[in-house]
């Protein structure tokens, strides 16, 4: 595709960008992979799906670290796919027929502002990092995980990445639990989540862009990369404001832009 030829830099570094926030964050980081390509012309399907290739591709060490560490809990990602599959596969078929109305494009746009406005004041609380006590799924009920799951799914087609933000949101503040819990469950769900979305986005809309979704996973491991190095170096605060600032800031892009 056009837009890819002699930009290979500028994706490995958006890659960067997101890798290094989303390690911090302890998320995927298709949430602000999809509003980081729109600002650079992307068309909007294929920063979806890019979005969430790049979950699907990176977060894989991650989640073993999380295994290894024993703060992955599977009594909540069962259910939590149960819902994320069959909800990314309705948001796929949504974003197709978005498509054919012609309102997609400025329905994606739109969204991302508040998107990217939670999501900074979310990772820039105070208890965001902290552990907190409580049992491990002592509060959930898997009907309402699985409706979660749901609407994971939904924004890993619609939105972009795997919806492993909404997950991570719900499970550190609504359902009680630890925030390494959260993070790894929530990064294993979201991984599995994005990938069957790519593969769904392939074979209904055809908005698959092999090349970037490399490009920007090559970007997000580095970057994921200096983030664990700098958790060595940075205080909690500094985490925070990481976080919390760069999402802020492409929001602040996206009002003013408006369009690439």
């Amino acid at each position: 595709m056009e837009w890819l030829v002699g930009q290979g830099a500028l994706y490995l570094g958006l890659g960067g960008l997101v890798g290094l926030v989303a390690g911090a964050a302890g998320v995927g980081g298709g949430f602000l992979t999809t509003p980081l390509l729109l600002l650079c012309g992307i068309p909007p399907v294929v920063a979806t799906a890019a979005g969430a290739g790049q979950v699907a591709l990176v977060t894989w060490p991650g989640i073993l670290r999380h295994r290894r560490l024993g703060t992955l809990d599977h009594r909540v990602v069962v259910p939590l796919l149960a819902g994320s599959i069959p909800g990314g596969m309705v948001g796929v078929l949504l974003v197709h027929c978005l498509r054919e109305a012609g309102t997609y494009d400025g329905l994606l746009r739109g969204a991302y502002f508040p998107v990217l406005v939670a999501a900074a004041v979310f990772f820039a609380r105070p208890w965001f990092g902290r552990e907190r006590a409580g049992r491990a799924g002592a509060s959930l009920s898997p009907a309402v995980m699985i409706i979660v799951g749901f609407l994971c799914g939904l924004w890993a087609a619609v939105l972009g990445g795997g919806g492993g933000w909404l997950a991570l949101a719900f499970l550190a503040a609504a359902a009680n639990l630890p925030v390494m819990i959260a993070a790894g469950t929530a990064l294993t769900a979201g991984a599995i989540t994005a990938g069957h979305v790519v593969l769904w986005q392939a074979a209904v809309n055809g908005a698959v862009s092999p090349t970037l979704i490399l490009l920007l996973a090559g970007g997000a491991w580095l970057g994921g990369r200096l983030a664990t190095r700098l958790a060595g170096v940075l205080a909690p605060a500094a985490y925070r404001w990481l976080s919390g600032t760069v999402p802020l800031a492409v929001a602040g892009l996206l009002f003013v832009v408006g369009r690439p």
